[in-house]
């Protein structure tokens, strides 16, 4: 019977631990993801001005 307490606790311990680096792992990429975004749209009004410079 103590075995199965044992290996009760070791799963829940390791569900435990991958669920915090499931957690961290996706705020991680939302993180990612709002800087790809960020980067986009400063490229995009970047090469906007340069459009409106190389017509003039």
């Amino acid at each position: 019977m103590t075995w199965l307490i044992v290996a009760v606790a070791v799963l829940v311990a390791v569900l435990a631990v991958f669920g915090a680096w499931a957690y961290r792992t996706a705020n991680r990429l939302d993180r990612l993801h709002v800087r790809y975004d960020l980067s986009w749209q400063a490229l995009d009004g970047a090469l906007a001005r340069r459009a409106v410079v190389a017509r003039a």
